[in-house]
């Protein structure tokens, strides 16, 4: 299972510390304003925006079509400004958070905000270390699995916001927590086409914890390792054939060429066989289809659950007859996985699409980076 305007930057922050009591006025509020607003744009995302307004800035999240969601951000220290009716008023910097995917906790912990989480679905996936040991001190609170919010719960804990993903489908469960004085923030990650789009949610965390200039100063040395990273293979005219997943009940799932998988894969200057697809979901396909096209494809990348060759030849004895398989070129994203579940590719991954590009370089052009030291993936045996 993706900087912002913020009207209190990080110095306004030290001297509420050292002068205690001490409030803005309006002039100095207003010098603040103009200063963050130069800042946090919004660059690959294709599903959140940002627009700063005078005394509150308004984050837009379109989490599926025809839809739109409109938070009203303003400063805590300062009294409710008048809002539109259609946004949602939200108090920041926030000071505790419920959140309903790995995807977004790595977010709060590169700008130093994890201590503000304080209750998470699923604990058994954390790959994190200092996020496990908060759920072992008592000081996150178990959600539950999935995506299914337990009002009581979230009554009790009583966070300033869940962070949670929807989908069309998912819309009463999204109405239900409307009804209650819970504050819901969509996060549309998972729908990103690029895996830079899908980074860029950082400027979300990082302008609900009054920590935008971090999070923007972050995002855009993920950027350009990215950009650089692409830029050694965008001329190399030798492009190795990939293809992706295991099949799940006899269809074989293979990201669409418009999809986050795709773009990853041709960044790293690999051939993917369905990149001129147009989709950005998943293309559902029987395995007579899927086999036609991998047959000679020269990489297996990310095969679910798949531990070794032999275990992969032993769940399909089609698979053995895949030059991939063959050749022993297949790469798992598990070389950071903790026997209990938690898989760091989709916790950290999503938020350092940089780093999982340089393992994919290293994968399908070893000899631009012979020397590669592996985060993310490790190759079967």
């Amino acid at each position: 299972m993706k900087p912002f305007t913020n009207f209190f930057c990080c110095a306004w922050l030290l001297i509420t510390l050292l002068i205690a009591g001490c409030q803005f006025d309006s002039q100095q509020a207003a010098e603040t304003s103009a200063t963050t607003k130069s800042a946090n744009t919004v660059k690959y995302s294709k599903f959140f925006s940002i627009e700063p307004q005078k005394d509150y800035t308004i984050l837009t999240v379109t989490p599926f079509e025809g839809n739109e969601l409109r938070y009203a951000l303003y400063p805590k220290t300062l009294p409710q400004p008048n809002i539109p009716d259609n946004c949602q008023p939200i108090a920041i910097p926030i000071e505790s958070a419920a959140l309903y995917s790995t995807t977004y906790t790595h977010l709060f912990e590169l700008i130093n905000c994890q201590n503000i989480i304080k209750g998470f679905a699923g604990t058994s996936y954390l790959y994190s270390q200092s996020l496990r040991q908060a759920v072992a001190a008592g000081n996150i609170l178990e959600l539950g699995s999935g995506n299914q919010p337990n009002v009581e719960l979230l009554n009790q804990l009583k966070p300033d916001i869940v962070m949670l993903y929807i989908g069309a489908s998912d819309i009463d469960k999204f109405s239900l927590l409307q009804r209650t004085d819970i504050k819901v923030i969509i996060n549309a990650d998972f729908l990103e086409h690029t895996p830079l789009g899908k980074a860029e949610w950082i400027k979300v965390v990082g302008l609900l914890c009054n920590k935008s200039n971090e999070a923007d100063s972050i995002f855009n040395q993920v950027e350009q390792n990215y950009q650089q990273l692409k830029l050694k293979v965008s001329q190399n005219i030798r492009k190795p054939t990939v293809f992706v997943n295991i099949p799940y009940n006899n269809t074989w799932y293979m990201p669409g060429g418009n999809s986050f998988m795709a773009h990853l894969l041709k960044d790293a200057g690999a051939d993917y066989p369905w990149q001129e697809e147009a989709q950005t979901g998943s293309l559902p396909l029987s395995l007579e289809a899927a086999f036609s096209r991998i047959q000679t494809a020269d990489y297996w990348i990310n095969p679910g659950s798949m531990e070794s060759l032999d275990m992969i030849r032993k769940t399909d004895t089609r698979f053995g007859l895949l030059k991939a398989v063959q050749t022993g070129k297949v790469f798992n994203n598990n070389k950071r996985q903790l026997s209990g579940g938690g898989n760091d590719y989709w916790e950290s991954g999503s938020a350092r699409p940089d780093l999982v590009l340089a393992d994919l370089i290293a994968i399908f052009h070893p000899e631009i980076a012979p020397d590669h030291s592996f985060i993310y993936f490790q190759q079967l045996q």
